[in-house]
């Protein structure tokens, strides 16, 4: 399950397209996912890239990153190999 705060932050530049099948969303500008356990590290990837321009997704460990995967295609990934549920290679 999307945290509370991944799930606001797609509904900020995600536009859902109707669908009978499934759910699809589209990115309306370019995007950057950001992936890393250690909030002190996320907090300061964060801290650049809010006024880039970009849609910024987050995730906090593995698991989420590949959630958010099923949904959207970022741009461009910002991946820590050294998760604490699984590796960046996963």
């Amino acid at each position: 399950m999307l945290s509370q705060q991944n799930t606001s932050i797609c509904r900020e530049f995600l536009k859902k397209e109707k669908s009978p099948m499934e759910p699809h969303y589209q990115i309306t500008k370019p995007s950057v996912l950001v992936v890393d356990d250690h909030p002190e590290q996320l907090k300061a990837l964060l801290t650049k890239l809010q006024h880039s321009g970009y849609g910024l997704l987050i995730a906090q460990n593995g698991k989420e990153a590949l959630e958010l995967l099923a949904l959207v295609q970022p741009d461009i990934i910002l991946l820590d190999i050294k998760l604490s549920d699984m590796d960046g290679f996963e």
